[in-house]
């Protein structure tokens, strides 16, 4: 039986609510396998809720949604199995003595479990697979699960513990000469340097992995490091600095065809242009990531796009147009039983008020 795949995931990118950080491809390559076809060569779901049914390889898909902008559940990530069989999978790499397959099959369950917000568990399955890769010699596979237990650390907030774990995994990929590794983890330290505000120092990283993504040609990990050095030029208002970066983002998002990755980046640049008291200029962003979002199907996400819209007219004065963008949001929230709903009735109820004055 061919080595299972082994990936770890994005901690995702929610607009406005937080930034991007990279999940480790397998450090080596040649045996990890292809990743989920249907996102992209190296990101695990992505967004616009997206199928990927890649994910265990030969034990067996599992089936990730990742939802657009505001968390619904824990972290905003609901995991689908689309595969009951995959313990009595795990039994048969045991009977086999498939190791590395049973290894990276630990390593996955343990995404789920973080993906799921169950912590404890995830490191319960991170450390088992740990176990054997280091039993087995396994570089390549102990830096994916270092980055994916840096990944863990960091959604809880143990940030110094992250960045342990991130150096952990860099340092392996630095002696397999695994650049594009090396890429993406040395961002995943910018990016846990730029939630503490230590700006400089996650720049310093940016930089370092920008300078590896150009020369690999690495499109997609450099529209994910504009991104991250946006949002550093946006925590310390510099907003056109910041428009600057995440132009470039979606630049490359749009010769790469990611529309999804457009749709966030054009409401992130749409919230910029709100926040400069540029309406006008914000309710254009916000239309188009609204068109977007439309034609993927991904409805939580043309819901907010659509209360951004409501919220921009209203701010011109326009209110029986707020009114109709705020219902169109509301409508769609109800249609997918989603608990935000109430934020936009109460919206709605001020609007209404408003326009009877």
């Amino acid at each position: 039986m061919p080595r299972m795949v082994s990936i770890d995931t994005i901690l995702l990118f929610f607009p406005v609510i937080s930034f991007p950080i990279r999940g480790a491809r397998h450090a080596a390559r040649a045996d990890s396998g292809r990743y989920c076809s249907s996102v992209s060569r190296r990101r695990l779901g992505g967004r616009s809720y997206r199928h990927c049914g890649a994910l265990y390889g030969p034990a067996g898909p599992v089936r990730v949604r990742i939802p657009q902008k505001r968390p619904e559940g824990p972290k905003g990530i609901a995991v689908e199995r689309c595969d009951a069989g995959l313990p009595e999978r795990l039994i048969l790499f045991r009977r086999n003595n498939e190791e590395e397959n049973e290894a990276d099959a630990l390593n996955n369950i343990g995404v789920i479990h973080k993906l799921q917000g169950r912590y404890g568990k995830a490191m319960e399955f991170y450390e088992k697979s740990l176990e054997i890769k280091k039993r087995l010699g396994d570089r390549a596979g102990m830096a994916t699960t270092y980055t994916g237990i840096g990944n863990l650390h960091d959604r809880q907030g143990l940030y110094d513990r992250a960045m342990e774990f991130y150096e952990k995994s860099l340092a392996i990929q630095k002696r397999l000469g695994n650049r594009t590794g090396m890429a993406d983890t040395l961002g995943n330290l910018g990016n846990t340097h730029s939630k503490r505000g230590r700006y400089a120092r996650a720049m310093e990283f940016f930089d370092k992995s920008l300078t590896i993504q150009k020369h690999l040609g690495d499109r997609v990990g450099m529209a994910t490091t504009y991104t991250g050095i946006a949002i550093i030029h946006k925590s310390q208002g510099r907003h056109a600095r910041a428009l600057e970066f995440f132009d470039k983002s979606l630049a490359i998002k749009k010769r790469l065809g990611n529309r999804a990755g457009m749709a966030d980046t054009l409401g992130i640049m749409g919230n910029i242009h709100s926040k400069r008291g540029r309406y006008g200029k914000a309710m254009v962003f916000y239309e188009k990531s609204f068109a977007i979002r439309k034609r993927l199907g991904d409805r939580m996400g043309a819901a907010f796009s659509s209360a951004n819209m409501g919220l921009m007219a209203e701010k011109q004065g326009r209110l029986d147009l707020a009114i109709r963008y705020m219902e169109e949001a509301r409508d769609i929230l109800l249609s997918i039983g989603s608990p935000m709903v109430k934020k936009i009735e109460s919206q709605l109820r001020n609007l209404h008020h408003k326009a009877r004055q």
